[in-house]
């Protein structure tokens, strides 16, 4: 064996070195090589997390995609259907806009537009005179905007018809139901006059009221009326005026007409009456008309007057009095020289 502290030679199994005394027993403990600390290692950034490259596509498709199922949905759908309900209303085709909006149901505001439409209905049936039609339509609405309103319309103007076709009891009821709207009053009054007050219109042909007086110039007037106005009063005072003053140029052109005439059987002409008398046609008619006494075509006559049983008598101030009868708007009072005149209340 070798001492391992002094290299001597020594035998085997020698408990110390017989040179150095080193104990034997066990080899000597080397000491540990001494290693410089090692240095911390140097934090690593972890790894970029690699991308979903991926997954932008597919949501932009799938937007898309739902972008385009609802733009289907409204072109082939409900969308289209209610453009097309509103281009019929814009035509006026408001029947079958109607049907196209009552068929979506509850979409946007098809329900309203559906009132629109048969408001509309009545509005035109109003318009063309279909009065029954428009009231039924507009009753069928109820409270929506002013249908109320449009049915007393109708209702109005059914009386209106009633009466114009002589139905007075008819119209007289409808009046009556309406109340205070508009001059329903007024119209009831004329349907079921309790008295003959009011007001009373008549016309004469201008011939019967001045014949005596014009002579043959009567029968160059033609349809030339006068206009009879009769006031009656409730406190049985009455009023009968005749303006004839309107009715001068009538009478200048009717004796013009006249006297050209009777030159032309004479063989003449107004030049040659102007040349021989040295005076115009137009001078010679204005001395004839100042010569007729047409006053009666220009005043007011007022008196009383007494009505019993449907029938009138009007007592002037001057002249006989005038008698007739009355029933609803028509009035007929008889005068000596003119004869049957028959005035309508207005």
């Amino acid at each position: 064996m070798i001492c391992p502290n002094c290299g001597k030679q020594l035998p085997d199994f020698s408990r110390f070195c017989d040179d150095c005394g080193a104990p034997l027993g066990a080899a000597p403990q080397a000491a540990a090589p001494a290693y410089a600390a090692a240095p911390s290692p140097a934090p690593v950034s972890p790894a970029p997390k690699k991308k979903n490259r991926w997954l932008l596509p597919v949501i932009l498709a799938v937007v898309l995609l739902a972008a385009a199922a609802v733009f289907l949905l409204w072109f082939f759908g409900d969308g289209r259907a209610y453009n097309q309900a509103q281009a019929l209303y814009e035509k006026g085709e408001y029947t079958q806009a109607e049907n196209a909006f009552r068929s979506l149901g509850d979409y946007k505001d098809s329900a309203d537009r559906v009132n629109d439409c048969r408001y509309r209905q009545a509005l035109a049936a109003y318009d063309k005179g279909n009065y029954a039609l428009a009231k039924a339509q507009f009753e069928s609405l109820g409270a929506y905007k002013d249908s109320a309103e449009q049915v007393k319309a109708c209702r109005y103007q059914l009386a209106l018809q009633a009466f114009d076709k002589g139905d007075t009891e008819a119209a007289a009821e409808a009046f009556e139901a309406l109340g205070d709207y508009k001059d329903s009053a007024d119209w009831l009054l004329k349907c079921r006059p309790s008295t003959p007050a009011g007001t009373w219109y008549a016309q004469i042909n201008l011939a019967e009221v001045a014949g005596d007086e014009l002579g043959e110039l009567a029968a160059y007037l033609g349809d030339a009326n006068v206009d009879l106005i009769l006031e009656l009063k409730d406190d049985n005072s009455f009023t009968l005026q005749m303006d004839g003053t309107a009715l001068l140029p009538v009478l200048k052109d009717a004796f013009r007409a006249y006297l050209n005439d009777m030159l032309s059987s004479m063989g003449m002409t107004a030049d040659d009456y102007e040349a021989a008398a040295g005076q115009s046609l137009d001078v010679l008619i204005d001395e004839a008309l100042a010569e007729l006494d047409i006053s009666d075509l220009n005043k007011s006559v007022t008196g009383t007057y007494t009505e019993a049983d449907g029938s009138l008598t009007l007592s002037p101030l001057l002249g006989t009095p005038l008698r007739g009868s009355w029933e609803g708007d028509s009035l007929t009072l008889n005068d000596d020289d003119i004869g049957l005149i028959r005035f309508t209340r207005r």
